[in-house]
């Protein structure tokens, strides 16, 4: 890398690579063994079995996913299935079966409080005690393209006259939801009942998932390059100890300036701030480009997919202005070092959406005058950029790389009071980068 790199792109990093390989080989593995005729026969057995009707059903194709795999079937009616399963040795067991659950649950409530157009679940197991030998969701297969897709084809046409027709619908149809879901006196108010009942809490986690990730990962201050979207640690004696240094003095920094109160104050807002940040409103960090299907001919949004990750989170989360509204992913952005060259797009692409979301606000029927127009505060998140910030609250993974990368967005903190602790940390990745090496060379 050269002196040119912005400091931000130091803080990537990649797993540790042993227990990642291992689950990956035990992945392919498996997929080989279940992809044969025999093992998708009885696959496709099962699905009809769980329908039921004495119908047959016929294996189409398969997709995988980072932590699940999902088989397309088709009824000898024509009805269209999708079962998925979640792939071995990605995960540990008990996140398995939350995930699974957490996944179901949601799209339940979002067909039955009609929020949005979700894959209707047939069946599903959290056990591997059924006829297949593993955890799945069976569920309605719906048709549609990737958002990302979608906008790429639209802004690629040669006729370039259905653009913003087809752009407005789809804005229009996400303003819809954010409005429905956020309305006072939707369903979501009150949430949530478990652990984490009110924000503190909620910051408190956040804070024990940084200090795990900085103390656990063995790679997490291992110099590199990216390439591709692929970060390539350096190797046994290349290993640039110096930078391994103040990258680990960086994420001491980082850390502690994420956990100062001017920080976490992002997380309050004026009409919720005396409840201690609630209520509460439905989120989904991993609700992306990807994530949400399209009509390519209409559209209208086909169906929201992946909630794994969904949850009743604090209110300013879901307040910041959607990232999916363009064709560009935040994280390949911050990952290369080209976060401005994300902004000057997003600019673009807000003011828009923006505009169609008052639109939709002035037209629904559950909006209210005695609160502050959830438009307001998107725009508000966007001007003074606190939606990065909550972005870095909710993708740990990133948070100091974005910490590096708009550090004026964050309070300063005392390097000197830090000491002490900064030698103690840059001591311990030594002693994991050693590890490391041991096991690897």
């Amino acid at each position: 890398m050269t002196n040119s790199v912005p400091e931000s792109v130091w803080y990537n990093f990649a797993a540790d690579d042993i227990a990642s390989a291992s689950a990956i080989r035990e992945f392919e593995a498996w997929k080989a063994a279940i992809l044969q005729g025999d093992r998708l026969r009885a696959l496709g057995q099962f699905v009809a079995q769980e329908m039921g009707g004495g119908r047959t059903a016929t294996y189409v194709e398969n997709k995988s996913g980072s932590y699940n795999i999902v088989f397309r079937f088709r009824l000898d009616d024509g009805k269209e299935l999708a079962l998925r399963l979640p792939t071995p040795r990605r995960m540990v067991p008990a996140l398995v079966v939350e995930r699974l659950e957490n996944e179901v649950s949601w799209m339940q409530y979002f067909e039955e409080h009609a929020i949005a157009k979700v894959p209707h679940v047939h069946s599903w197991s959290v056990s591997a005690a059924n006829a297949i030998g593993h955890p799945f969701i069976l569920m309605d297969f719906v048709g549609g393209e990737p958002l990302y897709d979608c906008i790429l084809s639209w802004f690629r046409a040669e006729d370039r006259s259905q653009r913003t027709p087809l752009m407005t619908t789809l804005y229009r149809d996400l303003a819809a939801l954010y409005v429905l879901s956020d309305t006072p006196g939707a369903a979501t108010d009150g949430w949530p009942t478990g652990p984490l009942d009110s924000v503190s809490p909620y910051k408190d986690f956040v804070d024990l998932l940084h200090h795990t990730q900085q103390d656990g990962l063995r790679t997490i201050n291992i110099p590199g390059r990216v390439d591709d979207l692929i970060y390539e640690m350096q190797q046994g004696d290349a290993i640039d100890m110096e930078r391994a240094m103040k990258t680990a003095r960086g994420r001491v920094l980082a850390r502690h300036s994420m956990q100062d109160a001017a920080s976490l104050a992002f997380f309050e807002e004026e009409d919720d701030a005396d409840q201690d940040g609630r209520p509460f409103r439905i989120f989904n960090p991993d609700m992306s480009v990807r994530n949400i299907l399209v009509d390519p001919k209409t559209g209208h949004i086909a169906a929201l997919i992946d909630f794994e990750y969904t949850n009743a989170m604090p209110a300013a989360l879901a307040h910041s202005p959607p990232l999916f509204i363009l064709p560009h992913v935040l994280t390949s952005y911050l990952i290369e070092g080209k976060f401005d060259e994300f902004l000057q797009n997003y600019k673009i692409f807000f003011p828009f959406f923006a505009n169609i979301l008052e639109e939709v606000e002035k037209n629904t029927a559950l909006s209210t005058t005695s609160v502050v127009p959830l438009s307001a505060k998107m725009q508000t998140s966007f001007k003074d950029m606190s939606w990065l910030v909550r972005f870095a609250y909710s993708h740990v993974d990133m948070a100091d790389m974005i910490y590096w990368e708009q550090r004026d967005l964050f309070p300063l903190v005392n390097e000197d009071g830090l000491e002490a602790e900064t030698r103690a940390y840059q001591e311990h990745t030594k002693r994991q980068i050693a590890s490391f090496r041991k096991d690897t060379e």
